[in-house]
């Protein structure tokens, strides 16, 4: 029976859920051609008005998009990672999400996974966070603080893909966005790079030595004392 009546944003939301759980009911993966306008018509049973409405929720969600010309219809899209990423960091920017919020959150993520990437290094990983470290080191050497803030971001989400842990690395890559919108207007002397230099080594070292305990210990003081400074700053003080 068609779905008529009533809200049609709230229908053409339901409808656009039924068509996600199909989707991953399925299995589709993208590319995948789910049917032309008409075909997806007949087979929930709806109007053309409610399918439109499910079909642009789907993709502005990133999940379909709708193609033209043959071949074409409602195709299983390829997700963007870093917009699904950057959509829930603006979210906690847009509700105004306290600094200690997302310090609370982060020193009990990120040293959870400092503790697996030590566990779960390999070689690729080894390569991957001295490769990192290097980056954070040539911003300091140029004094270039833009540059260093999305190395020592990178540095984090490297812990986290070496963690092998699919969503924590979404978790670290939405919180260190909403902390690079955080800090980004913040000032730093030249002691908080050093302290934030010496984290980072301590925290590298740990990990490369198969260290999970020191890891984890390191990374946990290193989120307070971010914590700390970066609350410090926004609140208009200034740590010596």
């Amino acid at each position: 029976m068609r779905e008529e009546n009533g809200d049609g944003n709230k229908a053409g939301q339901r409808l656009a859920r039924r068509i996600e759980s199909d989707i991953l009911a399925a299995g589709h993966r993208p590319g995948r051609r789910l049917g032309s306008e008409s075909e997806l018509i007949d087979r929930y049973d709806t109007s053309r008005t409610l399918l439109r409405e499910a079909v642009r929720i789907l993709e502005h969600d990133g999940m379909c998009e709708m193609r033209r010309g043959p071949g074409g219809g409602l195709h299983v899209a390829d997700m963007d990672g870093e917009a699904v990423s950057h959509a829930a960091a603006l979210w906690l920017q847009f509700t105004d999400a306290p600094v200690e919020h997302l310090y609370e959150v982060r020193e009990v993520l990120e040293p959870r996974c400092a503790a697996w990437a030590a566990e779960r290094i390999d070689a690729s990983g080894v390569e991957r966070l001295r490769r990192c470290r290097q980056r954070e080191e040539t911003a300091i050497a140029a004094g270039d603080i833009e540059a260093l803030n999305v190395a020592v971001n990178d540095f984090h989400v490297a812990i986290a893909e070496t963690a092998n842990n699919t969503v924590a690395r979404l978790f670290v890559k939405v919180l260190g966005e909403l902390n690079r919108s955080y800090s980004g207007a913040l000032t730093y002397s030249e002691a908080e790079i050093a302290s934030v230099r010496r984290a980072h080594e301590a925290i590298a070292d740990a990990i490369i030595s198969g260290d999970s305990v020191s890891a984890a210990h390191r990374s946990l003081l290193h989120m307070r004392a971010s914590g700390s400074f970066t609350q410090q700053q926004r609140d208009g003080g200034h740590r010596c």
